[in-house]
């Protein structure tokens, strides 16, 4: 598993840590979380130009930090923001008069910025350290910091020798846009045992409390949010069981009759909640993969409660008794319908075991399938036999056959089923012969068929992917970027182009991994349609 490879690197490298070389930084191991951003939302203002750049970033930097402190946030980003920064353009006639560099005017200026300790204050409760105020807190704290004194008292300051103004660093380390302009983005990743709906409506209260704060002319905007993709699944899912259930019902109805087309009917939705009771008691999650192996479940889960039924009510139409049929028809199918769910398990125990990377990322799907079909064997031998039993009837021996109790009878097809199996009795190596040609032949189509693990998927996003050569500068990424957006605008039904210059953009998909490099011809972003 992973879990224990994770430790096992941090354990080699504290053990590497004592043989660095003296100044070496310490080691920094950084874990890649898999799986989409939860909601990413983005600041734009109307007026172009980088002027209030300086506004959007801290705006930016608060909401990262209200994300932060939401209980359930696991992690969170702010891409495309500007770094402030003062620069002091010395005129370096001046400088040499006074005997100095540039070097040296950087030392003077530096050492004007030191926080001085000043010791401590300690008491019962507290142990608080002093420190000498001086910190740098303005353009004009740095313009009257002294570099030379002379006579008579006199004092050169830096604003005497130099140009000292506030700007924003360039060339920006990354740059972020949206449908073409420049925009602030922060991402928020909730943590896996969350539950994103919650957690999205609290992350929107506050991105709807920031936006009535928000100045005239700046905008906050949400550009993703999975909980709609979520909630489509999970709505997906209950259809499925529901429409699974219905069809359960209706020809369990046809071919068994009433009482036990209810008592097929419950098994479903009963292993279902079983299936997310031990979700809970694992303390696993509800994803995409857990999804689809209870998906890929369903058509497993009634066939021990069907056959169940069905041996119950043979042997009461044989004489026993209610007590008598069931156990009588536990004792005859216990061992067939236990293989049959171990046969089931053994073949998705592998994909549940799966190591590594792709076991961490469908290891669920075969614990989902596995868990299924063992609720439904524990069902099938407690609650499916106590149902028949409460649904009970007496049978009547001579009565005529009922559609509405025992189901619809079709003799053509029972007389020819009779044959075939008359048949294959009397010619086993045929029957065989002849149940070995369908597993062959699917084997057979199968190599026929192109493999691919994922299906295609309909989603109304898809990424974008930009690598320039190694020496482009982050304007000319940007140049082609732009040039992009606008070919893909052309097209109809796109609603949003988001782009993430020098960085890797927030991710949208939980199955792509996205490098965290940072590198001026580096460009990756996504698409929205309509």
């Amino acid at each position: 598993r992973v879990e224990p490879a994770w430790t096992k690197v941090r354990e080699q490298i504290n053990k590497a840590r004592p043989f660095l070389p003296p100044g070496a930084s310490a080691p920094d191991l950084r874990r890649q979380h898999i799986g989409a951003d939860t909601l990413i939302a983005a600041f734009s203002v109307d007026q172009d130009g980088l002027d209030a750049f300086p506004i959007l970033s801290r705006l930016a930097r608060d909401l990262q930090q209200h994300f932060q402190i939401m209980q359930g946030t696991k992690e969170t980003k702010v891409y495309g923001a500007v770094e402030e920064e003062i620069r002091v353009e010395a005129n370096q006639d001046m400088l040499a008069a006074l005997g100095l560099d540039t070097a040296a005017l950087a030392r003077i200026i530096a050492a004007a910025d030191a926080k001085a300790p000043a010791g401590r204050v300690r008491s019962a409760a507290h142990n608080l350290s002093m420190e000498i105020a001086g910190a740098f807190d303005g353009v004009s704290r740095i313009r009257a910091i002294p570099v030379r004194s002379g006579p008579h008292g006199s004092v050169t300051r830096v604003g005497d020798i130099a140009t000292v103004s506030k700007g924003i660093r360039s060339p920006e380390p990354s740059r972020a846009y949206r449908n073409g302009r420049r925009v602030v983005l922060v991402s928020a990743f909730a943590t896996p045992n969350q539950r994103v709906d919650l957690w999205t409506k609290e992350a929107m209260d506050i991105i709807r409390k920031t936006r009535a704060s928000l100045p005239p002319g700046i905008h906050l905007d949400v550009v993703f949010k999975q909980e709609g993709y979520v909630s489509k699944r999970l709505t997906g899912l209950a259809i499925n069981l529901l429409f699974s259930a219905l069809i359960v019902f209706v020809i369990t109805l046809l071919t068994m009759g009433w009482r036990a087309a209810l008592i097929v009917g419950t098994a479903l939705p009963l292993t279902v909640m079983m299936l997310l009771a031990s979700y809970k008691f694992m303390g696993a999650t509800l994803h995409q993969m857990s999804v689809t192996g209870i998906v890929i479940a369903l058509g497993l889960l009634i066939d021990t409660a069907i056959v169940m039924v069905d041996e119950y009510e043979l042997m009461r139409r044989r004489g026993a008794g209610p007590q008598e049929a069931i156990a009588k028809a536990m004792k005859h199918l216990f061992a067939p319908l236990l293989a049959s769910t171990l046969t089931t398990i053994f073949a998705f125990a592998p994909i549940a075991l799966m190591p590594g990377g792709a076991g961490e990322f469908i290891g669920m799907m075969g614990v989902s399938v596995i868990v299924a079909v063992a609720s439904s064997f524990i069902l099938s031998m407690t609650l499916i036999p106590a149902f028949a039993a409460w649904f009970d009837y007496e049978p009547e021996p001579d009565a005529p056959h009922s559609a509405w109790r025992q189901g619809l009878a079709f003799p053509v097809l029972a007389r020819g089923y009779r044959r075939v199996l008359d048949f294959i009795i009397a010619h086993p190596v045929a029957g065989i012969a002849a149940s070995a040609l369908m597993p062959l032949a699917g084997f057979v189509a199968a190599s026929t068929l192109p493999m691919q693990f994922f299906p295609p998927t309909d989603r109304d996003m898809f990424q974008l992917k930009l690598t320039m050569d190694a020496g482009s500068s982050i304007d000319l990424t940007s140049t082609r970027a732009e040039q992009i957006r606008r070919l893909i605008a052309r097209e109809p039904g796109v609603r949003d182009v988001v782009w993430v210059i020098g960085s890797a953009a927030p991710k949208v998909y939980y199955n792509v991994f996205s490098s965290s490099s940072v590198s001026p011809n580096l460009g990756t972003g996504f698409v929205r349609t309509v």
